[in-house]
């Protein structure tokens, strides 16, 4: 080592910069190694939150497009609907009036897809019914999206009559036939006559028949299969001749005739509402029009179904299958 050979510690003394060499020198030790190993932990670091942020933009990105392409199919589809519908264009301006302004007085019923209301059209010479989309509802555009696709393909006496539409970002309505009559649940338990339903034996055999004429025309008679999957009494309006209309397809089924699957469906699982849900969505049975039955010709119209009758009911009914097997 020459000249450094006989070097101590002591030596050193005062010269903070130096560090390592033997025990001997008391020198501090190097910090070369921590230094490099704190500079691939940071580049680690770095590496991570760059990668997770590319991966977070590219999911956003994908979910953008996926959006984009979605709105893009679902604006096709429905200018392909409006297109195959050859009906009465309406504009909001026009509809506005004739409800004066969307008047509670028009109210006809309300649910959880928006309002109806009853129009004046023609100068005040003619009804029609408005059916008011709620924009804060994800699930009612579709249900009104999918009545709007039934009604427009299917025309029968015994089903209500879709006049036209109005269709756009700021606006969405359809235009049905007005039927003034009231519903089926009215004339079965009017509040006016104590719950004495006033149905003849002849009008609820009319009524009846009228709905299986419908069924049968929405699974038989059109080129696409229809299932309404609600139908009870709430949806059954009567004219001034106590003829039946069926109405409310907002969570229908449309089968394809080249499709042996479900073309499209606005709900999943169990459809229908209480006491009024065919029993072959309860139990695999062949039993369609069974509700049209029990809402015309139930003995006693006082008691309205519920879960506890139809249960019961059903009971009966797997028991009587099952014997008979």
């Amino acid at each position: 080592m020459g000249r450094f050979k006989n070097l101590s510690g002591s030596t050193l003394i005062g010269n903070a910069g130096l560090c390592g060499g033997s025990a001997l020198m008391k020198l501090q030790p190097c910090a070369v190694q921590k230094k490099r190993r704190k500079l691939w932990k940071w580049t680690f670091y770095l590496l991570a939150i760059t990668v997770s942020c590319f991966l977070l933009l590219l999911v956003y990105v994908g979910v953008r497009v996926r959006r984009f392409f979605k709105k893009k199919t679902d604006a096709e589809s429905e200018q392909a609907i409006l297109m195959a519908f050859r009906g009465r264009n309406f504009t909001q301006r026009e509809l506005e009036i004739a409800t004066n302004w969307f008047s509670d007085a028009n109210l006809l019923g309300r649910g959880s897809f928006g309002y109806v209301y009853k129009a004046w059209i023609d100068d005040r010479k003619s009804f029609v019914a408005v059916k008011v989309l709620n924009e804060n509802s994800r699930q009612s555009y579709k249900s009104l999206k999918r009545e709007c696709q039934i009604l427009s393909g299917i025309k029968h006496q015994n089903l209500v009559h879709m006049m036209g539409s109005i269709w756009n970002s700021q606006f969405k309505a359809l235009i049905l036939e007005f039927v003034g009559n009231g519903n089926l649940e009215q004339h079965l338990y009017p509040e006016s006559e104590r719950g004495n339903c006033r149905l003849t034996l002849s009008e609820r055999l009319g009524i009846a028949i009228d709905i299986a004429n419908a069924l049968e025309y929405l699974q038989l008679g059109c080129s696409t299969q229809v299932v309404h999957c609600d139908l009870k009494p709430q949806n059954v309006l009567l004219d001034n001749d106590m003829v039946a209309h069926v109405v409310d397809f907002g969570i229908g089924k449309v089968f394809f005739a080249d499709k042996p699957t479900e073309y499209s469906s606005t709900a999943s699982g169990l459809r229908g509402s209480v006491g009024y849900i065919p029993p072959e969505k309860l139990k695999q049975c062949c039993v369609h029009v069974v509700d049209a039955g029990m809402m015309c010709t139930e003995e006693n119209p006082q008691s309205r179904p519920s879960i506890s009758l139809i249960s019961r009911g059903l009971q009966n009914l797997w028991k009587r299958m099952e014997f008979g097997k």
